[in-house]
């Protein structure tokens, strides 16, 4: 087990926003001279750094056009065209256009870079205030073979702070969601030292995990599988037979059909105490995480905020990237740790364990930063409710804010963008 250990770089502390109760994750970048802002989900599942383009437009859940901030190529003094084509494929649909290069901007950090600038984007890839998604893996598994920004500007390490505010009363659409910080980490966020473990394949930010444990006990097959890290997926995923086996041990909860497929409900009244064992530290998922909310309206079944993995998919898919992790951990892992990600070599990842009253620290880290925020919302950050609560009367809410269908396709970004 390594211990905490950081480069002297420059430090560039970034707001996130977290949009529809824990679901996305983004900040803001710039592209170009003059600079054009943009909304991108910071994600480290993923390599490529893409934005709406043009005339782009999207689909809303209502079925109505929405047309995300998009970059004008035209409107850049710096901008090269590099004569590429690019196409992204998810589970939900695609994304696809043209390959540039230009200036790009986050927080004090700067790179030549490249990326690519998409006119056509299948429905509810983007919410409304997002206009693309910002790789922040290796470029290992980069569909332009280009380094992703954070190697490009040669910073060291960054880590997250998440926001939980799905289990707020009444949740704005956007909410702070913690900070992201460029060079480094903030020690008033954990306590005690980070602890790290190193990256098993550079592409993913994939570590091994020692164990999965319900109740206390070990999770049969889960010992010793492989887990990406992943800021761009909201839920966890791992493979089926574990999954199955997790559940096993939840009185009640049975697989999910139709809709739900790869999911597993339970009573609303029961508390799924999950911890993931990683680096020789024992981490403990808030059950409020594992629950997404009533599913039948009578607040009798719950949806768990853990999926299956299609083994079978995942392997016919893989022979020709680096091989598929085992386990997808998101925001329900993440918003219960300080996550730090350190260049190396060797490459590592890190969590610390959050200090007293992290969330409402989190809320108040990116303030300064939150001017694209009303007030009121950021205020709010200040006040957020800290965790109490019995389990029957906690939960996160997830599912009752959005529909399944749009569930099943956020949560899918980092995976899917790999699989085609």
């Amino acid at each position: 087990m390594d211990r905490c250990q950081f480069d002297a770089d420059e430090i560039s502390l970034i707001a996130l926003r977290n949009e529809y109760s824990d679901t996305d994750y983004y900040s803001q970048i710039q592209i170009g001279t003059p600079p054009q802002n943009f909304y991108v989900v910071l994600d480290t599942g993923s390599a490529d750094l893409w934005v709406a383009g043009g005339e782009a437009a999207t689909l809303s859940e209502s079925g109505e056009d929405v047309s995300p901030v998009s970059f004008y190529s035209s409107n850049s003094t710096t901008f090269t065209d590099a004569s590429e084509s690019f196409q992204i494929t998810y589970g939900s649909g695609s994304a696809s256009g043209v390959v540039g290069v230009d200036h790009v901007r986050q927080g004090t950090y700067y790179s030549e870079q490249k990326f690519a600038i998409v006119k056509n984007i299948s429905s509810h890839l983007l919410a409304n205030h997002i206009s693309g998604i910002m790789g922040m893996a290796f470029e290992q598994i980069s569909s332009m073979k280009s380094f992703p920004f954070w190697q490009a500007a040669n910073i060291s390490s960054f880590s997250f702070g998440m926001t939980r505010f799905c289990d707020v009363p009444f949740p704005r659409e956007v909410e702070p969601g913690g900070v992201v910080i460029l060079g480094g980490a903030d020690p008033s966020l954990y306590s005690g030292e980070i602890s790290f473990t190193n990256v098993l394949n550079e592409g993913y930010w994939e570590i091994r995990i020692d164990a999965v444990n319900i109740n206390g006990g070990v999770v049969n097959g889960s010992e010793g599988n492989s887990a990406a890290i992943d800021t761009g997926t909201s839920l966890i995923g791992g493979p089926a037979e574990v999954v199955r086996n997790i559940f096993s041990q939840v009185p009640g909860s049975r697989p999910g059909t139709g809709a739900y497929k790869g999911y597993y409900t339970f009573p609303c009244t029961s508390t799924i105490n999950i911890s993931l064992r990683l680096g020789g530290e024992i981490y403990t998922i808030d059950p409020v995480d594992i629950n997404l909310g009533s599913i039948d309206g009578d607040q009798l079944e719950c949806l768990a905020g853990i999926f299956s993995i299609n083994q079978a998919y995942k392997k016919s898919k893989s022979a020709s990237r680096n091989p598929l992790p085992d386990w997808i951990l998101g925001a329900v892992f993440l918003k219960n740790v300080y996550s730090v990600f350190q260049r190396g070599p060797p490459a590592a990842v890190g969590f610390g364990r959050p200090s007293t009253d992290y969330q409402v620290l989190l809320g108040g880290r990116g303030l300064d930063s939150h001017r694209g925020l009303p007030s009121e919302v950021t205020n709010r950050a200040i006040q957020m409710p800290t965790t109490s609560g019995t389990s029957g009367d906690r939960h996160c809410a997830l599912f009752e804010r959005l529909t399944s269908r749009s569930i099943l396709y956020v949560l899918l970004y980092s995976l899917l963008l790999q699989l085609a």
